[in-house]
């Protein structure tokens, strides 16, 4: 890794034997105005004013405080209008009232922890290793396990969104540097993903597709048009584009929670996104899209499900199979000839199941949540009941009366005397196949406050 050193020169003027201080001036760092030029056309970088011509004056130059530098940070991610709308706690009695909302929502979301247990000394001068920080900590990243917050600019050096313009001997952080951090930070990884900053962004609704191409940030593969109700594909030039689904009559009250894309063995890959409404996301949209060789194979929608997006990826885990589910029925695709190799009449299987099972409903559908050869493990998604189901037999076995005694569901408040409750059923979640057994997690929270593994041996 390259590094530039600072080189500190001494002019020694012999002649009046004096030492001539060499006094630090404000340097616009490099791309600063047009990295501040484009974060303005995406709207994520603010001036302070205009200038006389009628542009903005972004004061490049300048100094900003901590107060300054967060609020730029709040913007650069999209999300001045939550923290504006926002009520926020923070420990902090030193912040500006005008600068509470931003600090507030720092603050709750973990990108800042302040100067000291009551103080985030929000009029001092940002530092370079301090802006970093709060924008590593937006990638995902964490300070003291995955880099040093008073040495932020060698981490940040390595996901290269810097390159060696920061060290100990920086001593002027100008609005500039923190124009030019952060439209280089919108192409940096974020943490456990190969995914990037603006294509979150884009996928928040941030900023759109079309605006971020316009200013040279492209990307490949898979987009999230949140405004749009769009799933895009973008071709390995980033120039070619394409809708592979369009879900916008879906989109009226509801809010697009998100996207992951699973792998196959064979290099195809299944999209999972996820459309919720209600207070806070009651009902659940689960779209499973299966694409290979950049087409769309097949694509199924779980409506109106209480279920917030099984964590199931519609992969088997040796991801030589798909497995896609409409909540009625399943369809398992071998992935190398991409082929149909089995269906299923989920209701059919779980037809007796009885009556005193469905909590509130009598119409819950079922979400593929696990797949082996012989069996099905289903979700309901109105019951939030675990069920594995055995196509070859028939045999059908309800979780929850397998792993825990009737004793043990009373106590762990899953079941009372008019069958299972909502809320200790949804509260065991699937964890996945270990040696024979499916695992379990129950969260016990609510008896003191722990979680407990429980474990289904496979017939």
């Amino acid at each position: 890794m390259l590094r530039k050193r600072a080189v500190c020169a001494i002019l020694v003027i012999a002649m009046a034997a004096v030492l001539v201080p060499f006094v630090s001036q404000p340097m616009l760092a490099a791309g600063g105005a047009s990295a501040a030029d484009k974060l303005h056309e995406l709207g994520l970088f603010q001036g302070v004013g205009d200038n006389a011509d009628g542009t903005p004056n972004f004061a490049l130059d300048r100094i900003p405080t901590r107060n300054e530098a967060v609020t730029m940070l709040v913007r650069l991610l999209g999300k001045e209008e939550e923290a504006l709308s926002g009520t926020w706690e923070t420990p902090f009695t030193d912040v500006a009232t005008w600068a509470r909302p931003y600090v507030g929502y720092a603050y709750t979301n973990e990108l800042t922890t302040g100067t000291g247990a009551t103080t985030f000394s929000g009029a001092d001068s940002i530092t370079a290793s301090q802006y970093i920080t709060f924008v590593l900590r937006a990638l995902g990243y964490s300070s003291g396990s995955d880099f040093a917050w008073d040495k932020a600019w060698e981490f940040s050096d390595e996901l290269g969104f810097t390159n060696g313009e920061y060290s100990s001997a920086s001593r002027v952080f100008t609005r500039g540097d923190v124009a030019a951090i952060s439209f280089n930070a919108l192409t940096a990884t974020l943490k456990d993903s190969s995914g990037v900053l603006f294509e979150t962004l884009i996928e928040n609704g941030a900023i759109t597709s079309d605006a971020a191409n316009s200013v040279g940030l492209q990307s490949t593969g898979y987009i999230l048009d949140k405004n749009g109700g769009l799933l895009l594909w973008r071709d390995t030039q980033g120039e070619a584009e394409h809708v592979i689904a369009d879900f916008s009559d879906r989109l009226s009250g509801w809010d697009i929670l998100g996207m992951s894309v699973a792998a196959t063995a064979h290099g195809n890959d299944v999209v999972r996104i996820l459309n919720g409404h209600g207070e806070p996301h009651l009902w659940t949209d689960i779209y499973y899209i299966y694409v290979a060789n950049g087409q769309v194979v097949a694509q199924t929608i779980i409506e109106d499900s209480m279920l917030i997006g099984p964590s199931f990826s519609g992969v088997s885990a040796d991801g030589s199979r798909v497995i896609l589910g409409d909540g009625k029925t399943a369809t398992v695709y071998d992935d190398r000839t991409v082929q149909v190799i089995a269906e299923y009449d989920l209701q059919a299987l779980c037809a007796d199941i009885s009556d005193g099972i469905q909590i509130w409903f009598d119409n819950t559908e079922y979400a593929v949540v696990g797949y082996g050869e012989s069996y099905l493990l289903l979700g309901g998604t109105l019951n939030l009941l675990h069920i594995v189901v055995y196509p070859g037999s028939g045999q059908v076995d309800i979780i929850y009366r397998e792993i825990f005694t009737s004793d043990e569901q009373e106590f762990f408040e899953i079941t009372n005397a008019e069958g299972p409750r909502r809320t200790g059923a949804a509260n065991t979640q699937f964890d996945g196949e270990r040696d024979g057994f499916l695992v379990f997690i129950c969260n016990l929270r609510n008896i003191w406050g722990e979680e407990a593994e429980y474990q289904y041996r496979l017939r």
